[in-house]
């Protein structure tokens, strides 16, 4: 999939592979993420798989555009510092980082199917599907649980 881009004129920043962007359809109330995989040619990029963020009348799930119906969403994209962010908005992007997490059975199956024996199996390796945000995210939501754990008598 590839998206044609106005976000350099928007916010004055350029996608670069690696990058993540999250699309919003207003009418819709959907939410989505998107790695980008390569953007050579900026403004236009080429983007992973779709990550659903929200999802309640399928409009991800519908061919966009038609032969002549346009789409109007909103692109932004994921590069900022939690700690500059209001409590709000870090509020809003936890839950966010939380809904982009494939499942327990999704996460297995890929550490079963992309790790070989003897080697560690890591989900920072599924980089089409997981950000590094959600990935740190989810090792600290493990990390404390253990260390819960560990505490008691």
């Amino acid at each position: 999939m590839s998206v044609d881009s106005d976000i350099n004129d928007a916010t004055n920043t350029r996608l670069y592979a690696g990058d993540w962007i999250t699309i919003k359809d207003d009418q819709a109330n959907e939410t989505a993420q998107f790695r980008v995989v390569e953007a050579d040619y900026w403004p236009r990029v080429r983007v992973g798989p779709l990550i659903r963020v929200n999802s309640q009348s399928g409009f991800f799930d519908k061919e966009h555009p038609t032969h002549n119906e346009q789409v109007l969403v909103t692109v932004s994209t994921n590069n900022f510092h939690f700690d500059d962010l209001r409590d709000e908005e870090k509020r809003l992007s936890i839950v966010q980082l939380l809904n982009t997490l494939p499942s327990v059975n999704e996460m297995k199956e890929w550490l079963e199917q992309n790790t070989n024996v003897g080697e560690e199996a890591l989900l920072s390796g599924w980089r089409n599907r997981m950000s590094l945000s959600a990935c740190n995210l989810l090792r600290w939501i493990i990390a404390s649980n253990r260390s819960k754990d560990s505490f008691r008598m």
